[in-house]
């Protein structure tokens, strides 16, 4: 199994055609895509990411959250697609020159870099803004 780093688009009809993405190998390393990001200047994953509605998550848990609680959830954080394809494109060259990376590890990488492209590219041409998430 294994986390997942998926891409949401804002529109759900827009989602709901979405180009498919894996996910799993980002998923997997992004603490040290992370760090490499970090090291070049650039945000790591972590600052794509954000969580739909999260009172509704908490209740699909079966939490019960006071109204104060649920003020102080933050917002969910939509992003444009150019942002994103300007990352993911500069995330791809930042590992294909990393020697630390295993080239199996690289190769696996890549390819979920160039899923998140195809997707962005799909989001940029409908002007649908999105966010990564995390499938457990």
């Amino acid at each position: 199994m294994g986390v997942a780093w998926y891409v949401v688009a804002e529109d759900p009809d827009v989602q709901a055609q979405l180009p498919v993405v894996n996910g799993k190998a980002v998923g997997g390393h992004v603490e040290r895509l992370g760090a490499i990001a970090e090291a070049n200047g650039e945000p790591p994953p972590e600052a794509f990411f954000s969580q739909g509605d999260l009172a509704d998550v908490a209740e699909d848990f079966g939490l019960d959250l006071s109204d104060e609680e649920i003020e102080g959830l933050p917002e969910e954080t939509w992003f444009a697609p150019e942002e994103g394809l300007r990352y993911v494109m500069r995330l791809a060259e930042l590992v294909r020159d990393d020697a630390l990376t295993p080239e199996e590890t690289r190769q696996r990488v890549l390819r979920d870099l160039e899923e998140y492209r195809e997707a962005l590219e799909f989001l940029w041409a409908r002007s649908c803004r999105w966010h990564f998430a995390v499938d457990y």
